[in-house]
């Protein structure tokens, strides 16, 4: 179901609750830092719409300033360039003039997101100047969205990394999905009741009229694509075959989810390591080959030190969702990270100090990135 937005009842309840976030958070201080991003509102939607701006306006200004003179991409240069972009990403300070555009900015985005997903997604998110997306651009597209998710995950679907994804066909399955998955979106009605709590606002202040007709097009338009697909026979994409699940309840329970995170029983990691044994090694759980076959999952890349490798929104995604903003937890862990010697030590590290202490549950892909990165390593 398609509805008309009041963008005039948008921009002036935007421009409010702006203003009033702003004059509560600036009345005690001079800048926005890092750590206070990711919980500057209780809607975690906008702070992610905060930081996703932020890179955007980032990157295009990185972009400005490279010199027709130079070589930006020999892999030295590009190191080099990824180091100071991971050093500035650790000392974030935004001043009270420059944070208020990226706040509005990110309110704004937030409610379009609920009370119009498709056109969001098509007109923001997918806008892209080539007529193809990187299936990594795609990923770190759909890190930021917290609300409405299911949109990218269906995106995802069938697709891996180092798939170039032709837009035109993106937008259609985004179309499909709409029909078919909208009854899982948040209503506009949630969305009230969440921003009420922070400024008053009624439905009508964002929505004016519903429109039943666009839908019906739509729904032509996919099943002529689908008419299309057919006479066509494209090939299909075989999936890739899938490692069996562990058969053994034990602590590498919570690493095998990395490769098979649809096998595993749906429990949190606090229930997994309350009755466990301690495997002796890796050897216990994985075979030579099943240990290649990880490596190849994780493409054959590695990295020096684990804490360097995470950039800026990744460690504000771990911090907030594995860490509970505790960022004394978090540098600690992550600093001895690097000092271990094998995959299993760190990770019963971890398992033993935080996965029980901040409730990490194996279905969310902050968990799953983090052990991957770890896998990288070693």
């Amino acid at each position: 179901m398609e509805f008309k937005l009041n963008e005039q009842g948008i921009e002036a309840y935007v421009s409010s609750l702006t203003n009033k976030l702003m004059r509560d958070f600036f009345s005690s201080t001079n800048f926005v830092r890092g750590n206070d991003i990711l919980k500057f509102t209780p809607y975690q939607q906008i702070n992610f719409f905060i930081l996703k701006n932020l890179f955007s306006d980032w990157k295009a200004e990185m972009t400005r300033l490279k010199s027709p003179y130079f070589d930006y991409d020999t892999e030295e240069v590009q190191l080099a360039l990824n180091d100071l972009m991971n050093k500035l990403s650790h000392n974030i300070k935004i001043s009270q003039e420059d944070f208020e555009g990226l706040l509005y900015n990110s309110i704004y985005d937030t409610i379009e997101l609920v009370c119009n997903p498709k056109n969001f997604i098509l007109n923001n998110l997918l806008d892209y100047p080539s007529e193809k997306i990187s299936y990594k651009e795609l990923k770190d597209l759909s890190k930021y969205i917290k609300t409405n998710s299911h949109y990218f995950e269906e995106l995802l679907v069938d697709k891996s990394e180092g798939d170039l994804i032709i837009l035109e066909e993106l937008k259609l399955h985004l179309i499909s999905v709409h029909i078919e998955s909208s009854k899982k979106n948040l209503s506009v009605d949630s969305l009230v009741r969440k921003l009420s709590s922070l400024f008053p606002v009624t439905k009508s202040d964002f929505l004016l009229i519903e429109n039943f007709k666009s839908s019906e097009n739509e729904q032509k338009l996919v099943e002529k694509n689908t008419r299309k697909e057919k006479i066509e026979e494209p090939e299909v994409k075989k999936p890739a075959p899938v490692r069996p699940p562990a058969t053994e309840e034990d602590k590498k329970a919570v690493l095998n989810f990395v490769e098979n995170p649809q096998k595993l029983e749906k429990k949190t990691l606090n229930d997994k390591f309350q009755k466990v044994e301690i495997p002796k090694s890796l050897n216990d759980k994985m075979s030579k080959e099943e240990a290649e076959n990880l490596a190849d999952n994780l493409q054959h890349k590695s990295v020096k030190s684990i804490k360097s490798s995470i950039g800026l929104n990744q460690k504000f995604m771990f911090l907030s969702r594995l860490f509970d903003n505790s960022n004394e937890d978090y540098e600690f862990a992550l600093n001895r990270l690097d000092d271990f010697e094998t995959y299993e030590d760190v990770s019963n590290f971890l398992i033993d100090n935080y996965a029980q202490k901040f409730r990490w549950n194996e279905r969310e892909k902050e968990v799953s990135e983090l052990f991957q990165l770890i896998a990288k390593k070693f």
